[in-house]
């Protein structure tokens, strides 16, 4: 069973958004933010795809979609606010500077 399970680990698409992660961008030149549904490569010979629930509805081509499917190179991962500020630990400014 080990051999199969390191057969698949080696052959198989790795995903590099998972279910759940938000991220923003822009598709059809129209901005977005939204949570990942899938991360998938269907053929070998196809880039991956990665749909997206988009937390507002965008129109395209006169309709309404909620659900849209893009490449990585579109979009980017949405970053909390929590972790920007950990990140810049704790920067004050005084007026006297």
């Amino acid at each position: 069973m080990s051999g199969l399970k390191k057969y698949f680990d080696t052959v198989t698409y790795k995903p590099t958004y998972f279910l759940g992660d938000r991220v923003y961008g822009h598709h059809e030149g129209i901005p977005f933010t939204g949570s990942v549904y899938i991360d998938s490569k269907v053929y070998v010979d196809s880039p991956p795809r990665v749909m997206v629930h988009l937390y507002l509805p965008i129109k395209i081509n006169g309709e309404w979609v909620s659900i849209i499917t893009t490449s990585h190179d579109k979009i980017k991962p949405l970053v909390a606010l929590e972790e920007v500020k950990k990140k810049k630990k704790n920067v004050r400014t005084t007026m006297a500077e």
